[in-house]
Order: structure tokens, then C-alpha cells, then sequence
């Protein structure tokens, strides 16, 4: 077998597969593969995903000694959605809301899944904040899903893509939408250490520049409106 014609007609046959992005990694294999057991692979994803990014980090792409982040990141939320307000200072929207938003709000429909857009351990479930350590120290924060929402609990293991909660209206909102922030203060990964912080917010990064780390445009013009 050679592997990268193998991995080619894999990639290939996989953009295929309707809505692969927020799919459990071993089910997008089972999709592309049909093979009888469709969790076949989930007992292999964590160590791959080790193997990996220790394997890019130090080599790199061309072979060379280098810092490299591996792996696209998963949308939160079903596309299209709405960018509802951005990064950096504002005008509160409303009673307990910050005039300086560390994040940036999409906006869904009341009850629609929201993914977890990279790999990590559940940290934080409270009343407002879901929250998602990631191997690397950042933390992924998601704001305003109802706990009643909850798929996931505080030391559970959760996979990119992976359903974690439901687009809900958590005091303070003015809808359904999602809070979506990244918390760098514990980061040990060098490419995410290269975002710049603000004093406003010490530690928290522009979810938008963090995306394109992991080969996401957050919000692209195509189907994303920004209305804020």
C-alpha cells in the first residue's frame, strides 16, 4: 500500500461526504471506508492526534526543524450563520454585558448543536460558561447554551466536531447566539502564542485570527454576514 496515494483518495472521497466537518472523526472514516463497525477508529484518535502534532512540531511540513500547528479546526455552528458583533470594544448590548467583548457572537437558531471546535477536556460547565481545555493550555469558552443543554460534563474528553450544547439564550443575551472566546492565559502552543492580547482582556486572543491558525475562516464573506 502507499500511503500517499492512500491518504489522497481518502481526503478526496471525504469532501464528499455531506457535513464530514462536524462529524466524530471515526464515523467521517466510516463514511468514506463503509466499513461494519463506524466506531472502528474512535480507540486510535487520541494517540494519532498526539502522533501528529508532536511529528509537525518538530519537523514541519518540509522536514525541517519547525513550529507547526496540524489539523483544521471545526465550525461551532451550523453554516450559514450570523456574525453578530466582533472583537474588541463596543456598546454593551445590554444590562451585564461588557463594553469590551473578548469574543465574538454567532448567532443560531434557539436549539441548534453547537460543536466543539477542537479537541480537549471539559474544564468549566456553569451557569454561563462552557469551557474546553485544550492539550496545548488555551481554553475554548463557549458562553450563553442553557446548562440544561449540556452534552458534555466537567471532566469529560470531547473531539473536534463533537455536539457539546445548544444554542440558547443565557442571561445576559439579547437572543440565541453563541459567545465564542479563547483564553490563552496557560497556551504552550507557539503558533497561538503569537497572537497579540489586550489589556482589556489579558489573555484572550480574536477567535477569528485563532481560527486561521487551524485553517478556518471564521466568517467568510461567501455565506457568513457580519452585522454588528
Amino acid at each position: 500500500m502507499d500511503p500517499e496515494k492512500s491518504a489522497t483518495l481518502f481526503f478526496k472521497r471525504l469532501v464528499d461526504v455531506s457535513g464530514w466537518e462536524q462529524m466524530d472523526p471515526s464515523h467521517a472514516a466510516n463514511a468514506v471506508q463503509i466499513n461494519s463497525d463506524p466506531n472502528h477508529y474512535t480507540k486510535y484518535w487520541d494517540d494519532a492526534v498526539k502522533l501528529t502534532d508532536e511529528l509537525s512540531r518538530k519537523y514541519g511540513a518540509t522536514g525541517a526543524a519547525t513550529s507547526c500547528t496540524t489539523g483544521a479546526a471545526a465550525y461551532p455552528l451550523k453554516q450559514p450563520f450570523i456574525m453578530s458583533d466582533g472583537f474588541g470594544p463596543r456598546t454593551a448590548p445590554t444590562e451585564g454585558a461588557s463594553s469590551w467583548h473578548p469574543a465574538v457572537d454567532l448567532v443560531g437558531h434557539c436549539g441548534d448543536p453547537i460543536y466543539s471546535i477542537l479537541p480537549g477536556k471539559v474544564v468549566r460547565s456553569d451557569r454561563l460558561y462552557l469551557s474546553i481545555e485544550s492539550p496545548d493550555g488555551f481554553l475554548v469558552e463557549y458562553l450563553h447554551s442553557h446548562k440544561s443543554d449540556r452534552t458534555v460534563n466537567v471532566g469529560d474528553q470531547v473531539q473536534r466536531g463533537q455536539e457539546i450544547s445548544k444554542v440558547g439564550d443565557e442571561a445576559p443575551a439579547t437572543g440565541c447566539h453563541l459567545d465564542l472566546r479563547i483564553d490563552t492565559t496557560n497556551n504552550t502552543n507557539p503558533d497561538v502564542a503569537k497572537l497579540p492580547t489586550y489589556p482589556e482582556a489579558p489573555g484572550y486572543v480574536n477567535p477569528e485570527e485563532f481560527m486561521k491558525i487551524f485553517g478556518v475562516e471564521l466568517c467568510p464573506p461567501a455565506w457568513c454576514t457580519r452585522n454588528y
